[in-house]
């Protein structure tokens, strides 16, 4: 299928090909029939892309001071890599879009295939939408009317965060197209309405649709405080302008006392704070369709915020808009500026942005079924031969700026790639492979495929890991290997002594524990390890804090730090301990916390796990003592010696072991992930669970 992309390096607008994604539980496949350009969104992010360095740097002074702060810990080659792999991902373009049901995941009951419905997806042949984060549309509802669902759904909940009563006296400051939207719902709730806005166009359309219409540069706020509003003010200004002007002040000069202004477009933050205590004004900045937005548990999982608390949450608020459609209570068809076919959409729309103002429709007619769309063949340029041919599972962040820039280091042929993510053709095209596929059957079964690699999320890597085992593959997973104890005696049932296993557990790998492991030779029975690891704060909400997706950072991240543990000391642990921070009471487990292991050879660690920290300290350190000396390795670039000469190596770059660690893996000749090397890694798990285990029970 063809997905509309937007390159934030270039600010090239291109057409992608990618399988049609495979449908997932609490989701729906929806085939395009028609999609909105949104003049706004859409032209900022394609005038951020054409922007140069500096442009983009001083349009985001924030993320500057993180590119900073990231070269002072991880150093500049590892952060230029980082900020160069960010940029040369494009981005899908659209989130207005109307089509056909085509397949349903599980947990949908309340659509029908053939349905026909307003999501918020992509401008592509076809889209995977959350359930949530889709509605029916009414039969008097039009296609193109449809379109403007999720922008019209963007006004109301701004309207709804201002509370505005029946005849209450409105301003809306910006008169595009969620503005005249916002207009015309605030006139259907018993508004009286004023929409201020500098282009004659938009004050001409406005008009057009009944709304009083002023200029700004003209009619000045003081001014219309006193023609307008009596000298007693609007009641509510709710701000949908996007421009670098401050309006906020404006928007307080034409406020009444206690008046309520809310932004629903983006604007300069300048702020006066006489003005705003004078009148004790209340400022609030809507979050686009309303309650449940970003909010995986409501999105992603389908779970509902019940109506008796939260009365209107996104879907309900998109319901609440192709009601008022089909009622004929907005004017759309007045709104609507072009309509093009899908085709013709780039050299049409993105490449004269500057003249598109209102309602900009794209149409569509696909040219693949779903079932021939899931699997596309490449022409690949890389003649790359080996004893390993590879299939890969997963496309994320980790994947595409770590693993695949390792892989092609290599002489290995690249098979599959396997994803439903928008980057997966890219990323396939980039680095040679000779298909792409959404269908995971696709890997396992494919007999041309002799090792396959998983980096998608952390609850798929047992289920991945026990297929690729039984179909007789050999398996890279990064890690960990699994989020479950009953996972990870699957995993020891379906490995035998010709399984080939092998985890991303690469810190062991790396060229400064080489070095380390030279140096504590002989002594592994007596170390004592200090291992300090500045984690760094991770929102609760996250796919790696949800037990259910990514296990929690303890299986997630700090098996990293045990297995590095284990490898320096050669030895098992005998006992474990761990204590973490916080309350008792909080349902989830901290990441802030202590463990202390004890090894059968007598010699022990203490890993402590800190999220509280700064991120302008380095993220990781480790502390070695033994026989009167001690040993520091700073963040993988620098080792310090104390009673032992080091000559305090210094590495010209952080290096985490990836690349030898891969090397291992595509030597044909290595027997490293053997069956000793097997029980190590189950070992990793087993201390894990035993961790979770011990917080759980001290919250008991």
């Amino acid at each position: 299928m063809k997905l509309l992309m937007q390159s934030l390096k270039s600010g090239e607008t291109f057409f992608e090909e990618i399988p049609i994604p495979v449908v997932g539980r609490n989701f729906v496949l929806v085939e395009s029939l028609c999609s909105l350009v949104s003049p706004g969104t859409e032209k900022m992010l394609v005038q951020f892309g054409k922007s140069n360095w500096i442009q983009k740097i001083a349009q985001q002074p924030e993320k500057f001071k993180q590119l900073v702060q990231k070269i002072q810990t991880d150093g500049l080659v590892n952060t230029y890599k980082t900020v160069a792999s960010k940029l040369d991902q494009a981005i899908p373009l659209g989130y207005s879009n109307v089509g056909i049901i085509k397949e349903l995941g599980p947990g949908v009951h309340e659509f029908n295939i053939g349905d026909r419905v307003v999501c918020n997806g992509f401008h592509s042949e076809y889209n995977l939408v959350s359930k949530n984060l889709c509605a029916k549309i009414p039969d008097p509802v039009s296609n193109e009317e449809a379109t403007m669902t999720l922008l019209a759904a963007i006004a109301l909940q701004g309207i709804r965060l201002a509370k505005v009563e029946l005849g209450e006296r409105v301003v809306v400051m910006g008169l595009g197209l969620i503005g005249l939207l916002t207009c015309q719902i605030l006139k259907a709730n018993g508004c009286e309405v004023v929409g201020l806005d500098v282009s004659e166009q938009s004050l001409e359309l406005a008009s057009r649709l009944g709304i009083r219409a002023l200029n700004s540069n003209i009619h000045k706020s003081d001014a219309l405080f006193q023609s307008e509003f009596n000298g007693i003010g609007a009641d509510a200004v709710i701000i949908a302008a996007s421009t670098k002007q401050t309006l906020i002040n404006d928007a307080a000069e034409l406020s009444r006392v206690r008046g309520r202004i809310i932004l629903i477009g983006q604007v300069g933050n300048e702020v006066s704070r006489d003005l705003f205590y004078k009148k004790e004004l209340s400022f609030q900045v809507a979050c686009s369709y309303g309650p449940g937005r970003y909010d995986p548990d409501y999105e992603d999982k389908a779970i509902d915020y019940p109506i008796g608390f939260v009365r209107w949450t996104e879907k309900r608020n998109m319901e609440a808009v192709l009601q008022l459609m089909a009622n004929s209570a907005l004017q759309l068809s007045l709104l609507i500026q072009q309509r093009i076919s899908f085709d013709q959409v780039i050299s049409a729309y993105y490449n004269n942005l500057d003249k598109l103002y209102y309602a900009n429709i794209i149409n569509y007619k696909s040219q693949k079924s779903v079932n021939e769309g899931r699997t596309l063949f490449l022409k690949s340029d890389q003649d790359r031969k080996g004893a390993f041919r590879v299939g890969l599972i997963g496309s994320g962040n980790f994947c595409s700026t770590i693993i695949l820039p390792e892989l092609k280091k290599f002489p290995i042929e690249l098979i599959t790639l396997c994803s439903s993510r928008p980057n997966a053709g890219q990323l396939a095209k980039k680095y040679g492979f000779q298909n792409v596929s959404s269908d995971q059957d696709e890997v396992i079964h494919n007999r041309d495929i002799n090792l396959v690699i998983i980096a998608n999320r952390h609850h798929a890597h047992a289920n991945l890991i026990v297929k690729c085992l039984e179909a007789g593959k050999q398996v890279f997973v990064e890690k960990p290997i699994c989020i479950l104890k009953d996972d990870l005696i699957r995993i020891k049932t379906a490995f035998n002594n010709k399984s080939r296993l092998a985890v991303g557990y690469n810190r062991r790998f790396a060229p400064s524990i080489y070095k380390i492991c030279n140096l504590i030779k002989g002594f592994e029975h007596q170390l004592s390890i200090h291992y300090v690891i500045n984690a760094g704060y991770v929102d609760p909400k996250h796919w790696i804090q949800d037990p259910e997706i990514g296990g929690g950072r303890i299986l997630g991240e700090v098996c990293h730090f045990i297995d590095l543990c284990n490898f320096l000391t050669k030895s098992k642990a005998v006992k474990v301990q761990a204590i973490a921070m916080g309350s008792q009471s909080s349902s989830q487990l901290s990441d802030t916390l202590s463990i202390q292991i004890k090894y059968a050879n007598g010699s022990i660690a203490s890993i402590q796990y800190f999220s509280n920290g700064s991120k302008k300290m380095e993220k990781e350190c480790i502390q070695l003592f033994f026989n009167s000396k001690i040993l520091e390795l700073h963040n993988f670039k620098k080792i310090q010696g104390f009673g032992i000469h080091t000559s305090n190596d210094l590495f010209l770059t952080q290096d985490k072991g990836y690349k030898i660690q891969f090397k291992e893996l595509f030597n044909p000749d290595s027997d490293y992930f053997n069956e000793s090397y097997f029980d190590e890694i189950c070992h990793v798990s087993d201390i894990c669970f035993e961790i979770i285990d011990q917080l759980q029970e001290s919250k008991l």
